[in-house]
């Protein structure tokens, strides 16, 4: 695990940062993926574990899904052993 950042600074350099970041890496602007996030937490009780928000999560989820990344370079990505 030698990435610089870990997976929670990560998502929140990509929310902050240009507005193309998010497009790119999980297919949709930052609206979609806050008020995604958002409907994930108040409809279907998506809540943060002790290690990881639930931001992170879906985080993880839209990014192996929009890169096809393999769980192998998601964990370095996110800094995640399982």
């Amino acid at each position: 695990m030698d990435a610089k950042q870990s997976g929670e600074a990560w998502i929140r350099e990509i929310l902050d940062g240009h507005k193309s970041y998010c497009k790119i890496n999980f297919r949709m602007s930052k609206i979609v993926f806050t008020s995604l996030s958002r409907v994930l937490e108040t409809r279907y009780n998506l809540q943060n574990l002790r290690h990881i928000s639930s931001r992170e999560m879906l985080g993880i989820f839209l990014y192996i899904l929009s890169t096809g990344t393999k769980v192998s370079q998601c964990r370095e990505r996110f800094q995640r052993c399982n």
